[in-house]
């Protein structure tokens, strides 16, 4: 990894860096890099967010934009946190039963509505 551009933003609490990366095989994921810079940087890897991953095109290399913060208050001040977080395996399955539960009673209910108005148009034409 070689930093190209380092910049310390006193304002934001952070320090924004360009860097290129040279790889083999697949382009590395956001957390590969995090863990790169941490380590490269001797920054704790919660404090550090990958912006960008630019492959360059025939080349074994991507530009890196991240951001490392000074401190967690200031990460939760400018960032925004994905609320979407992977569910541990058991609590996956646990979620996934009761909405399987709930289906079938909605659909019982849509089944009845369907039947009811099923019995109305005969009557409507016998009336007219």
């Amino acid at each position: 990894m070689k930093i190209i551009e380092k910049n310390q933003n006193k304002l934001l609490s952070r320090t924004e860096l360009k860097a290129e990366i040279v790889y083999e095989g697949v382009t590395p994921s956001n957390d590969n890099v995090k863990q790169e810079l941490a380590k490269e940087l001797k920054a704790k890897p919660e404090l550090v967010i990958v912006k960008q991953i630019k492959p360059i095109f025939g080349l074994k290399q991507s530009l890196v934009s991240a951001v490392i913060y000074d401190d967690a208050k200031a990460l939760k001040e400018i960032e925004r946190i994905k609320k979407e977080e992977k569910p541990v395996e058991g609590e996956a399955k646990a979620e996934e039963a009761p909405k399987a539960e709930e289906k079938p009673a909605e659909e019982a209910k849509t089944e009845e509505k369907k039947e009811a108005p099923a019995e109305e148009k005969p009557a409507e034409e016998k009336s007219e």
